[in-house]
């Protein structure tokens, strides 16, 4: 199954420009930083499921709509965007076992918050991933248009000397016969 969103993603990004590319970057950065605060209310959320569940499901429910608000967002690589979606199931299934636990810390809430920790941090890695993958293919990217554009200058300078050298001919002459002007 990776390999199959990895082959979705490379062939996704085969025909982008590096401007495109580049907005990804932007997104994937955006994500990143949601990541880190959506990490950080996990923990929270981890840490109060341990002493206090009742305190924990909202702060789980919170991190499930984070998860699926930065899922939402668009071009995020498929990949990414799987990770997210696992992330806010498992955010999801913690919210429901703390609401079960009621007022006492039960071992299965504080697996599922644990779980879900865990979950933020894969999805936070594929982020990483993802962010470092796009920022090396927009730079070749970038690379590969820049080269395109100097080849294009090279055969416009080419031609310029081909004009300059049949101009500088005709003036030692009598000027440009008619096939010279024409072409």
């Amino acid at each position: 199954m990776a390999e199959q969103l990895e082959s979705q993603d490379t062939a996704g990004q085969a025909d982008k420009s590096a401007e495109e590319l580049k907005q990804q970057v932007r997104q994937l950065e955006k994500t990143a930083a949601a990541l880190a605060k959506i990490s950080a209310d996990q923990h929270a959320a981890t840490q109060a499921a341990a002493q206090q569940p009742a305190q924990a499901e909202p702060m789980e429910e919170k991190v499930a709509a984070e998860l699926a608000q930065a899922a939402a967002e668009k071009p995020l690589p498929a990949a990414v965007k799987t990770r997210l979606h696992e992330a806010q199931d498992a955010a999801t299934a913690a919210a429901e076992q703390l609401k079960a636990a009621a007022d006492k810390p039960t071992p299965a809430a504080t697996a599922a918050t644990q779980n879900a920790a865990e979950a933020v941090e894969r999805a936070s890695a594929e982020v990483q991933a993802a962010l470092a993958d796009t920022e090396r293919r927009q730079l070749a990217v970038q690379l590969g248009e820049v080269a395109r554009a100097a080849e294009a200058l090279e055969r416009a300078a080419a031609a310029e000397r081909a004009i300059s050298s049949t101009a500088e001919e005709a003036s030692k002459r009598d000027g440009l016969t008619p096939p010279e002007a024409t072409s």
